[in-house]
């Protein structure tokens, strides 16, 4: 007998990406271990499985030469044939500090098939769907 899964959302895996640019940011209440329990939190909540965890600890936000993101990148090009991953942060300037960084990021995580979603709810929209209106916007 066939079963409808209802969360349809439960086949997707999950990537976690954290940064803090200090280690005195990160005795501040909003370092590695508590973004990382938010992200698992929003990606339990959506039905993820969550896969891997990359992080980087003392990097800048405003340039992509971090340890954990081209880790994390690598590993999403090398499993692009997956179905695609959520990569889950928790807010988007965890991933990027600029508009254009986030922008030049979130669209080579889309290349790999991964779509990028932040645990934080006062980013209301989907980074990833971001990406068409990005592309397609009047010069």
């Amino acid at each position: 007998m066939n079963t409808i899964n209802d969360n349809a959302q439960l086949s997707h895996m999950a990537v976690i990406y954290c940064r803090v640019a200090s280690t005195v940011v990160s005795r501040k209440g909003i370092g590695i271990a508590s973004q990382e329990r938010r992200c698992r939190e929003y990606a339990g909540s959506k039905g993820y499985a969550v896969e891997r965890m990359f992080w980087d600890v003392g990097a800048s936000g405003n340039n992509t030469d971090r340890d954990g993101l081209q880790e994390m990148l690598s590993f999403l090009d090398a499993n692009a044939g997956h179905g695609g991953y959520v990569v889950v942060v928790d807010d988007d300037t965890r991933l990027a500090r600029s508009a254009a960084l986030q922008f030049e990021l979130t669209d080579a995580i889309a290349k790999t098939g991964a779509r990028l979603e932040c645990a934080d709810p006062a980013v209301s929209i989907n980074l990833s769907e971001m990406l068409p209106l990005l592309r397609h916007r009047p010069q």
